[in-house]
């Protein structure tokens, strides 16, 4: 079975590349960014009536010419997938060699309730610099062109971490991780003094306290 995946890169219109000029930065035209919502809709819905199987979303930031337009891919699964029936939803993808990988196994786990199983994960390495430097910046990540360089090996070693605590926060109880980019619990070696600590031994996670 060919499974379509309709892939959306968020552009706001213009009716000219001198228009687009005459009106820069164009990305940051609320009106035209509602727009743009507002037609995306009208497409997922067509999507999900024609039988489509999925829709997925970029993360791109910065776009101040108003081309790649997405900032957020999980909400807009979310949002789209609550007005959508059969249509799966999902991103291509989460940019690992930047994001927080709690945050985007939590993000998209909540999806996937609100969804009833209608949303997929997607994840990517980032090569656009103007953003994928700034956002990487905390933990030393910068982007890559796939090049086999050095900048290339160490956006794949974060990227490859990341997405393997993803898969680890989706999959265990509670996770133990220790490694130049984290530490779960912090500080690994000591653990967190946590108040409740009574409470979560006696109904959280088995080993979460120890």
């Amino acid at each position: 079975m060919v499974k379509i995946i309709l892939q959306i890169y968020p552009v706001l219109r213009a009716e000219s590349e001198e228009e687009r000029i005459a009106m820069r930065p164009l990305g940051r035209n609320v009106a035209r960014y509602q727009e743009a919502v507002d037609e995306m809709t009208k497409v997922v819905k067509a999507s999900d009536e024609l039988g489509v199987w999925g829709v997925s979303w970029i993360e791109h930031h910065f776009h101040s010419e108003g081309y790649e337009v997405g900032p957020n891919p999980g909400l807009m699964n979310a949002y789209y997938g609550a007005i959508t029936k059969n249509i799966r939803l999902g991103q291509l993808g989460y940019v690992m060699s930047v994001d927080n990988p709690i945050r985007v196994a939590e993000e998209t786990a909540i999806i996937s309730h609100l969804l009833k199983g209608r949303s997929f994960v997607g994840f990517a390495r980032g090569y656009q610099a103007r953003w994928t430097d700034t956002l990487g910046q905390h933990i030393g990540s910068v982007a890559t062109l796939s090049d086999k360089g050095a900048d290339d090996l160490k956006n794949r070693k974060i990227f490859e971490e990341q997405v393997d605590m993803v898969i680890d926060c989706w999959t265990q109880e509670s996770i133990d991780h220790n490694s130049d980019l984290w530490q779960i619990p912090y500080p690994h070696d000591r653990g967190v003094d946590w108040f409740m600590s009574e409470w979560t031994q006696v109904m959280g996670a088995p080993g979460e306290i120890r």
